[in-house]
């Protein structure tokens, strides 16, 4: 972002930090994480592997993937095994 907006890296940290101001910097919009995205993130961040994880809650660790990368809807089991064992933690 630094290069697309013509400054350095440290300066456009500075803005980023509110310790600088800038008009001419452009921020890009972020969406927000799908749940499809929150699930892969939590189970990387708790070093369980996919397989782990299904037969924890009794799927096949195939089903757990293509749950993880949007091709199958995620499971309200999975939701809540996440809900349960990590949320707030």
């Amino acid at each position: 972002m630094a290069k697309a907006n013509g400054i350095t890296r440290n300066f456009y940290g500075e803005v980023e930090r509110d310790k600088s101001e800038y008009d001419g910097i452009y921020f890009c919009d972020v969406e927000p994480l799908k749940v499809n995205e929150k699930i892969m993130l939590c189970r990387r961040r708790s070093s369980m592997t996919q397989g782990e994880i299904a037969e924890q809650i009794g799927v096949t660790r195939y089903w757990v993937n293509q749950m993880e990368i949007g091709a199958a809807p995620v499971s309200p089991d999975l939701v809540k095994f996440w809900e349960d064992n990590y949320a707030g933690g």
